[in-house]
């Protein structure tokens, strides 16, 4: 419960931290879910380690994107392609959903800082994978991943410069 109660603190930083755009508040978050990362043993508690690592990265990547620096939105991508920050579609799909749509924000987020444009097509292919999947709860949250992945075609269509794809 002592977990809980810290990614919910973390949690809640991070969106004041995002909201008002303060670096030096993200990295306080980051951490936070550093020391609450470390303490988590992955094989005991391994919806929460992927949990807090889920957090972990949006934080990384947020701050990135606060401070325009593609290595710290790099670094937030890095931890969500690790093996144990993957969660299991069957076991818990609403996670999974919601660390699918970190990890395109991610590549859409440092697609962006570092115009690539093949970032972007990797983000649209993320969110096209979690739009796939039925979920029988998450009707909020598939509408934020399709107002997601409009946004993300949005902004890589104005980007290329491309009036058909707008």
């Amino acid at each position: 419960e002592a977990a809980l109660a810290r990614l919910m603190r973390a949690d809640l930083l991070m969106l004041v931290g995002m909201d008002r755009g303060d670096a030096s508040l993200m990295a306080a978050v980051i951490k936070d879910f550093e020391a609450l990362w470390a303490r988590l043993d992955p094989a005991y508690e391994p919806v929460t380690h992927a949990r807090v690592t889920l957090r972990l990265a949006q934080a990384h990547i947020g701050r990135g994107e606060i401070e325009g620096r593609p290595e710290a939105v790099s670094e937030g991508v890095a931890l969500l392609s690790r093996d144990d920050a993957i969660f299991d579609y069957e076991h818990a799909p609403l996670d999974w959903v919601a660390h699918q749509q970190a990890l395109a924000a991610g590549l859409q987020v440092l697609g962006e800082l570092t115009l690539n444009a093949d970032l972007h097509e990797k983000a649209m292919a993320v969110y096209d994978l979690a739009l796939k999947r039925p979920l029988q709860r998450g009707l909020s949250m598939r509408a934020r991943l399709i107002e997601a992945r409009a946004a993300c075609r949005t902004r890589h269509a104005e980007s290329q410069g491309s009036l058909k794809a707008l």
